[in-house]
C-alpha cells in the first residue's frame, strides 16, 4: 500500500512573497483643513470638524451636514441615531419626562402626541365635533362618523357625498369597508366560494 502526504506545505518563495506584497490601504481623499488629519468618508470629516475644531470660527461653515443639538447639555452630532443614544445614556430621566409631557387631568393617562391627548380629553369632557345628519350619534373622528355612515345608513339618499374616507367595494356582492385588510380577506373568501352579485345574500360580511 502507497501511503500518500496530503499535508500542504507552503513553498519558500510564495511565503516570502505573500509577506513582502504590501497591504492596499483606503483611500482618504477627505482633508482636514486645520489639521493633517484624512477620512474616508466627508460624515467623517463633518464630525472631526465639529468635536475638534468647533471653537476655530468658520468651522462650522464647512459642515454641509445637519447638526442635531442636545437640549440638556452642550453634545452636538451629524447623527441623529448619535444624539437618541447620547439622551438615554446621558439623560435618561430628563429625556423619559419630557417625551411624556402632556398628562390627562381626570386620569392617569400622559402622551407626547398632542393629537392622541386632545382625542383621550374629549372623552372625559364629552366633547364631539362630528354629528351624523341622519341620526343623533356623534363622534370624536371623522373617520369613526364615516364607518357610521356606511354601516347604519349606506342606502340614505348621497351618503356617499359625506363620506371623507376611502371606500372598498367588492365587485361580487354588497360589501363594503374603510379598511383595507378587512376588504382584502372578504375578497379572497368571496372568490374562493364563487359568488356573485346575484348570490350576495349568500355572502357574509
Amino acid at each position: 500500500m502507497f501511503e500518500f502526504d496530503v499535508s500542504y506545505k507552503k513553498d519558500p518563495e510564495e511565503e516570502e512573497s505573500a509577506v513582502s506584497t504590501p497591504q492596499v490601504k483606503p483611500k482618504k481623499p477627505f482633508a482636514c483643513t486645520f489639521c493633517e488629519l484624512k477620512f474616508t468618508q466627508k460624515s467623517h470629516l463633518a464630525s472631526h470638524f465639529l468635536n475638534n475644531h468647533k471653537d476655530i470660527p468658520g468651522a462650522e461653515d464647512l459642515i454641509s451636514n445637519k447638526i442635531h443639538s442636545c437640549k440638556y447639555c452642550d453634545y452636538r452630532t451629524i447623527n441623529c441615531h448619535n444624539l437618541a443614544s447620547h439622551k438615554l445614556s446621558k439623560h435618561k430621566n430628563k429625556h423619559q419626562k419630557s417625551t411624556k409631557s402632556l398628562h390627562c387631568m381626570y386620569c392617569n393617562y400622559s402622551t407626547n402626541n398632542k393629537g392622541n391627548f386632545i382625542l383621550h380629553s374629549r372623552r372625559h369632557t364629552n366633547v364631539k365635533f362630528y354629528d351624523c345628519q341622519y341620526c343623533e350619534r356623534s363622534c370624536y373622528q371623522k373617520s369613526n362618523l364615516d364607518a357610521h355612515y356606511l354601516f347604519k345608513h349606506r342606502f340614505e339618499p348621497e351618503v356617499e357625498n359625506l363620506i371623507t374616507s376611502k371606500v372598498y367595494r367588492c365587485e361580487l356582492c354588497e360589501f363594503m369597508t374603510l379598511n383595507k385588510t378587512k376588504h382584502g380577506r372578504h375578497i379572497t373568501q368571496c372568490c374562493i366560494k364563487g359568488f356573485s352579485r346575484q348570490d350576495s345574500d349568500k355572502c357574509k360580511n
